[in-house]
């Protein structure tokens, strides 16, 4: 549907032309956000249109990065579930001692 409605937008492969809504978010009555999720060269051109239309439609096009940061050890490309490090106090970057701070 994108790809009938934004011309700019050139892909030959039918394949890599597939993308899927990886999330939404309502933010006032009338607007809100859509991150889909599509193949890079899809992206890149997408990139490079300032406007897209959708349905009836034109929306704001942007980047949507996720960056990963653990809440145990404050380091990134991990989760604190999957932490095995040391906790870190997220004011000082030090060692954390507990809610005294002893």
């Amino acid at each position: 549907m994108i790809s009938e409605k934004n011309s700019e937008i050139v892909v030959a492969d039918e394949r890599i032309r597939q993308c899927r809504v990886y999330f939404t978010l309502k933010t006032f009555q009338h607007t809100g956000y859509v991150v889909i999720e599509t193949h890079p060269m899809v992206r890149k051109s997408v990139l490079q249109q300032t406007r897209l239309r959708i349905n009836w439609s034109a929306c704001d096009v942007d980047d949507f990065l996720i960056i990963n940061r653990c809440s145990n050890c404050l380091e990134y490309n991990h989760r604190a579930d999957e932490c095995n490090k040391p906790t870190t106090c997220f004011h000082c970057s030090g060692e954390y001692k507990g809610k005294d701070g002893s």
